[in-house]
């Protein structure tokens, strides 16, 4: 389902994936002058709030760039089925899936960290992978 702004909702019994039309991945990170930090903490809060209601605590982002990561997204796959038989491993939950993902991929980083290094990543074609618990999130914001 996709709403307005841009918002794209997607939910199964495993996950939910939420899409939102940033232009390209590298527009939700700090990497220049223009970059709009209210703009991000109000898209923030909506993710944060969505996910809370959905019973979650923290969110994944894959990049739209990066083919080594964005392999690893539940939605290529039946979740967890699929990726249990393609991989040859044992994805119960978003837990274990984001434990898989760090041996393979990276370690998850949280999105302060990956504001620092983005620039450099995206550079060399590497996005990392980000887990967003929304401890650095201002609850105040009005949307």
């Amino acid at each position: 389902m996709t709403g307005t702004y841009g918002l794209g909702l997607e939910i199964n019994k495993h996950y939910f994936e939420i899409s939102i039309f940033v232009n390209r991945y590298w527009n939700w990170f700090k990497t220049d002058e223009n970059y709009d930090a209210l703009w991000r903490e109000k898209w923030r809060l909506i993710v944060y709030e969505i996910t809370k209601i959905l019973g979650g605590d923290y969110v994944l982002y894959f990049p739209d760039n990066a083919f080594e990561l964005s392999a690893y997204l539940p939605c290529n796959f039946y979740f967890p089925k699929d990726i249990e038989k393609h991989y040859n491993t044992e994805i119960k939950d978003l837990d274990q899936f984001v434990y898989f993902i760090s041996e393979k991929y990276s370690k998850p980083l949280a999105l302060a960290e990956a504001d620092k290094i983005f620039v450099e990543k995206y550079e060399n074609n590497e996005c990392p992978f980000v887990v967003d618990k929304f401890e650095d999130l201002d609850k105040t914001l009005k949307i």
